[in-house]
This record gives structure tokens, C-alpha cells and sequence, in this order.
């Protein structure tokens, strides 16, 4: 009965249990019954972002807070405006004003916020660096350039320029970079960034327009199938653009390229023209083609305005060996060692001094001629053969001379005489030697004037003729008596010199009227049976840069003066430089070429050694000279330095060098 007591007491304890646990149950159903969101608040109805990229935080409240899903979405109206993320970070994008919403998960209640993003600012993108397009222009007074400037980089945002000019009485320069050239000189045009203040200067080089241009001759002869360069000079000197363009009016006989060699086709007459590129300035030359010349048995003979030998040209290219007055072979240390080295320089000729009294028997008597002189002369002669080097016979001083340029030589009948006696005396014993190329009868033959006073004269008239035609007699003289005995070599005869006309001009200037008697620049006029002669004159240009003391300070090239009262067109004076040497060295060779029509020979030019000392130019000068004497003009040329250093066995080696690269021997 108590186990039946028991058992029920424990059955009614386990109901009591079991309807308490469904009764917490159903409570915790109760309990977990979802809240519903009902509303959804935004911390902020509108915002600004004042610069594209800036950020703004926007922070959603769900209703109520213990809503039970608080999941929400954000979108933009417009994303080129601002863009938002999922945490509510909004971003500008671009200017304009939108709205930005919060959407809630449940039953989608929603909020906006209104986003402007005003107009922006403009973007400053610095200027980095300026550059022209040219940094140097040259320019003829009067003309324009329009100046270009870069401004770096492409898109900086203030790409404005300012200009200015160092210089405006020389260039100007507008506020659009138009460049004018005003007078000559130079000077600086620049041009600067508003932005950053960055400067790039042009330089501006303004010289005066191309006048003209010309030719020193009218005429010219080349052999066919040979070549020659022209030489045209461009006025003013000091033009910039001086370049030139050149053509042929008749190609099938003459040819002629960009740098104005003449290619000589075949036999007849070409006009060359030359053109300036600035101006269109038009100057023509003649250019006679004749004929290859005969064979000559190995003489030298002249052709035309050519020195020939065996059917080609030769242009002497000397080198004077000097020797001292008196009576008997000459005091001499020249060598055949020295004449090998002549040659091996590039010289094919030597000037080789001699003096009647050196044949002479003595100042009373002139014959029996002196044996031992022949000997003496022999030597040379031989020496010279051995290198394949010709010789140019020069009388440096005339019977009973005691300086070269004797004045007694025009009032001293006897002197005369002997003169000529004595050159056919050699010419007979030498009328079949071919290294002997040819005899120069007299150096530098000069004739007193008699002007006590120093007066002027008029150069419209005829001045001095009576010494010119005694001048002539004379050389006609010598002419006569060695065409007796040979016909084969070379006269060779000098202008007269007149010692004491009117020094407002400068003397032995080959251009003043009273060195030029009746336009024949004092050469005398003869005849001679074989018609083998030519015409020298000497020249040392400019005349303060060879003719000077060794203490000078001279420089070559310079803006030193070589001459006051000459120049084409009006062009004076004459500076130190090329043109001038072109000029000076060529005062008589129209005359010569193509009035006479014979060769030229310049029979002494030179410098001192010194004149390589210190950056004087001397180098310069004998390229220049050479160049033009020999490659453009092929003027035969004998080198004989002035005063000081004669030629003597010891060969300063600075001249050697010049010589060698004049020659192109110095490889």
C-alpha cells in the first residue's frame, strides 16, 4: 500500500513537471517573436563636398532600435555625382547636387540625404620649363622672324609668354614673338612663362643685306677635261647669309657644281653664272675651254693664261734661295740635300737668286764671263734634276748694283748693256736645258720720280709715262738678245715701280694710277718671236701684316685695316681676311689674263716666322693664300719670306708644316 502511495506521488510530481516545462516553453515562444522595423532616420538631410574626391559619412538609425532586421542598402540617384558604399561613405565624383538614399531590408522604408558637389576650383598645373624652336637666328636689317616657344608641359594651366630684347636698337621683338632686325650686331631675345617666370633667350645676329656679288675677273681659261674653282665674293663682307647657287649657261662645254667647280668638257665658251641666295644678286664670268696642249720636248712653255710642260698644266709652286752680291760664285751653304728636301715639302720650283756680278769678270769689265759661276750654276742645276724640281733663273741685282731695285739701271746706259749681254750669255749656254724652266730678267725694277714736294697728281691724267716707256725699251732690250740665242725658255719680266709719287696714297700699291700707267699696271708691252712670256709682280698682303717689324702685334685674320681707298661697290676699307687676300693678291690679273693673255707668276710673297708666335695667324694666312693662289686661281707662286729669314738652309719648321699642308704632304 505505501509502495502504491509512493509510486502515485511520484507520477503526480512528474505531471506537475511536465505541464510546468510546456508552460516555459510556450513562454519562450512567445518571447522570440520578430520586432518589425517601422522606420529608418538618416544623422544628416544634406551635405556638401566641396572638391571632387572628397569622402562624407552618413549614418542610418533603424526604428525601432530593436528592430529585429536593421540590414539597410545605399544607392545614389546619380553616381557622376557621388558614389556611395554599402557602410555609407559617400564620394565625389563630379560637380551637380544629388540624393543619397538608405533603403531598410524590411518593408523598405527609406531616407535620403541631398549631396551637392559645387562648381570646382580650377585645376593649377605649373609650368615646368620654356624652350624656341631656334636658339639662333641671323638676319639682314629690315627682315623679321617669327620666335616659337614651348611652354612645358602641354597642359599647364597658364601657358602665356612674355618677350623682351637685350638689345632694341638692334632687334625688337612684339608681344607675339615677331622678331625685327634693326641694325647690326647681336643680341638677346627672350622669351618668359607668366607661370613660374622660366626664361629661354634666342640669339638674334643682324648684319647688313646682300648688295652684291662678283667675280675678280671676267675670264678664265681651263684645259679641257680639267677642273677649276670659281671664287665669287658676296658683299657686304660682314653679310650673314653670303651662300650662293651656281649654274652653266652652255653645260656641254662647262659644267659647274654647288661649290663652284668648273668641269671643263669640251673646247669652247661657257658663262657661269652665280646667284645669292639672299637678294637673287646675279654676277657671270667667261670660262674658256681649250684645247690639251701640245708636247713641249720638256720645256716648260706657256699656253694661253697656262704655264705648261708636255701637255698638262703646271703651276709653280717656289721656294726662293737667296744669294749675296759680288763678284764670282755666290758665298752659298744650299745643298742637294736641300733641294731634296724642297721636294719632299711639295715645291716644284726653285727661284734661284743670282747677280751679274756673279758672271761678271768684274766692275770694269764685264767679259771674260766667270767659268767658276757656270760651275757653280751647273750644280744647281744638276741638284734640282735629281728631284724632279724646275728652276727659275732670277737677276736679284743688275751689273754694278749694290741693292736690289736699282735706280741707276734707267739713267746708267752701260748697265743696260751689260744687262742684256749677260742674260744672253746664259740663255746661249743654257738653251737646251730643261730644268730651267725660265729667266726673270730684273727683281723689282724701280725708277726714281722726281716729286721734291711731295705734290698730288692727277690721276685722270697720264702721269710718269716717260719712265714706263724707257721701262719697256729696256726689257725689250734683254727680250732681243736672248731670242737670239734661245728660243725655248721663258721671259719672264716684272712691272716698273715708281719711287716718289704722291704718298696720300700708299706706295707700290699696284691699284693708284701712278703704279698703273694707262691701265697696264706698269708691265711693259713687247714682243717677243717666240711668244713665250709672262708677266710677275710681288705682293706681301696685307702689307703691316707681311711687311713689319717683328715687334708688331699684327693678327691675322682681324679687323685690322689692309686698305683704306679701294674696294668694289664701295665696299672700304678692307679688313684682314680672306676676301682681301682674294683681292689683293689678283690687282693686276684681269690685265695680265685677259687683256695680255699670258701667265702670272707672283714672283715673292711671304710672312715672317714670328707671325706664328702667339696666335698671330700665321698658319691661317698660308692656307688662305694658298688656297687661293694655287687651288682656285692656280697662279704660279714663289714663297720668299720678307727681310728676315731669308730662305737659309735651316727651314723653320712652322713654315714647313704650312707648306706641307698647302701641298697636301702631310700625311
Amino acid at each position: 500500500m505505501v509502495r502504491i502511495k509512493l509510486l502515485s506521488h511520484i507520477i503526480h510530481s512528474a505531471l506537475i513537471a511536465l505541464t510546468m516545462m510546456i508552460v516555459v516553453s510556450c513562454e519562450n515562444d512567445l518571447s522570440k517573436k520578430p520586432v518589425l522595423v517601422t522606420e529608418v532616420q538618416l544623422d544628416k538631410s544634406e551635405i556638401t563636398l566641396i572638391l571632387i574626391g572628397d569622402t562624407g559619412k552618413l549614418t542610418a538609425t533603424v526604428l525601432p532600435e530593436n528592430a529585429t532586421n536593421k540590414k539597410v542598402a545605399w544607392t545614389s540617384d546619380d553616381e557622376n555625382v557621388v558614389v556611395v558604399d554599402s557602410l555609407g561613405t559617400v564620394t565625389a565624383k563630379g560637380q551637380g547636387q544629388c540624393k543619397v538614399t538608405v533603403t531598410t531590408d524590411d518593408f523598405g522604408y527609406t531616407a535620403s540625404c541631398q549631396v551637392t558637389v559645387p562648381e570646382q576650383p580650377p585645376v593649377v598645373i605649373d609650368v615646368t620649363g620654356v624652350t624656341l624652336e631656334e636658339t639662333e637666328v641671323m638676319l639682314n636689317i629690315g627682315e623679321t622672324r617669327q620666335l616659337s616657344a614651348v611652354v612645358e608641359p602641354e597642359n599647364a594651366t597658364n601657358k602665356n609668354v612674355t618677350w623682351s630684347t637685350l638689345d632694341y636698337k638692334i632687334a625688337t621683338v612684339d608681344k607675339n614673338g615677331v622678331v625685327k632686325a634693326n641694325a647690326k650686331g647681336e643680341t638677346l631675345v627672350c622669351v618668359t612663362t607668366v607661370s613660374g617666370a622660366i626664361k629661354e633667350c634666342c640669339k638674334i645676329v643682324v648684319s647688313a643685306p646682300v648688295t652684291g656679288v662678283s667675280f675678280r675677273l671676267s675670264a678664265v681659261e681651263v684645259i679641257a677635261g680639267e677642273t677649276q674653282i670659281l671664287t665669287a665674293t658676296v658683299f657686304p663682307l660682314d653679310a650673314i647669309d653670303r651662300n650662293v647657287t651656281w649654274s652653266s649657261h652652255n653645260p656641254d662645254v662647262a659644267e659647274v657644281d654647288n661649290n663652284g667647280m668648273v668641269y671643263a668638257k669640251a673646247v669652247g665658251n661657257a658663262l657661269i653664272e652665280v646667284t645669292t641666295v639672299k637678294g637673287e644678286k646675279k654676277a657671270t664670268i667667261s670660262v674658256k675651254v681649250v684645247p690639251v696642249p701640245p708636247q713641249t720636248g720638256g720645256f716648260v712653255k706657256t699656253y694661253g693664261t697656262k704655264f705648261i710642260c708636255d701637255r698638262k698644266e703646271i703651276v709653280f709652286n717656289g721656294m726662293g734661295f737667296y744669294h749675296s752680291n759680288g763678284y764670282g760664285p755666290p758665298v752659298s751653304s744650299f745643298s742637294a740635300e736641300n733641294y731634296a728636301k724642297m721636294a719632299s715639302v711639295g715645291f716644284n720650283t726653285i727661284r734661284l737668286y743670282v747677280s751679274a756680278a756673279n758672271f761678271e769678270n768684274s766692275a770694269e769689265s764685264a767679259t771674260p764671263y766667270r767659268e767658276e759661276m757656270f760651275s757653280w750654276l751647273n750644280n744647281h742645276i744638276a741638284w734640282a734634276k735629281q728631284n724632279d724640281l724646275k728652276i727659275i733663273l732670277a737677276m736679284i741685282h743688275s751689273p754694278l748694283a749694290t741693292s736690289i731695285s736699282d735706280r741707276a739701271l734707267f739713267t746708267d746706259i752701260n748697265r743696260q748693256v751689260r744687262l742684256a749681254a749677260v742674260w744672253k750669255e746664259i740663255a746661249g749656254r743654257y738653251k737646251d736645258e730643261t730644268t730651267i724652266a725660265g729667266f726673270d730678267l730684273t727683281n723689282e725694277p724701280t725708277v726714281k720720280v722726281y716729286n721734291p714736294d711731295n705734290a698730288p697728281y692727277d690721276c685722270n691724267g697720264t702721269p710718269y709715262l716717260d719712265h714706263y716707256v724707257h721701262y719697256q725699251k729696256i726689257i725689250q732690250s734683254i727680250v732681243d738678245a736672248i731670242r737670239e740665242v734661245d728660243m725655248n725658255h721663258i721671259i719672264i719680266t716684272e712691272r716698273l715701280w715708281l719711287d716718289g709719287g704722291h704718298y696720300s696714297f700708299a706706295q707700290h700699291d699696284q691699284r693708284d694710277c701712278w703704279q698703273n700707267v694707262d691701265g697696264k699696271f706698269n708691265f711693259p708691252d713687247i714682243y717677243d718671236p717666240a711668244g713665250n712670256y709672262a708677266y710677275t709682280y710681288h705682293c706681301y698682303e696685307p702689307n703691316t701684316y707681311t711687311h713689319q717689324p717683328v715687334t708688331s702685334t699684327n693678327i691675322y685674320p682681324s679687323n685690322s685695316i689692309g686698305r683704306y681707298n679701294e674696294g668694289p661697290a664701295g665696299i672700304p676699307p678692307w679688313r684682314y681676311c680672306k676676301e682681301y687676300l682674294d683681292y689683293a693678291f689678283t690687282v693686276p690679273l684681269e690685265y695680265i689674263w685677259n687683256v695680255k693673255n699670258v701667265p702670272a707668276f707672283i714672283g715673292e710673297t711671304g710672312i715672317f716666322t714670328t707671325n706664328f708666335d702667339n696666335n698671330k695667324g700665321g698658319a691661317q694666312w698660308f692656307e688662305d693664300v694658298y688656297d687661293l693662289l694655287l687651288d682656285r686661281y692656280r697662279i704660279s707662286v714663289n714663297f720668299h719670306p720678307y727681310y728676315i729669314h731669308e730662305i737659309t738652309t735651316n727651314f723653320d719648321p712652322r713654315f714647313e708644316a704650312a707648306f706641307r699642308k698647302a701641298f697636301g704632304t702631310d700625311n
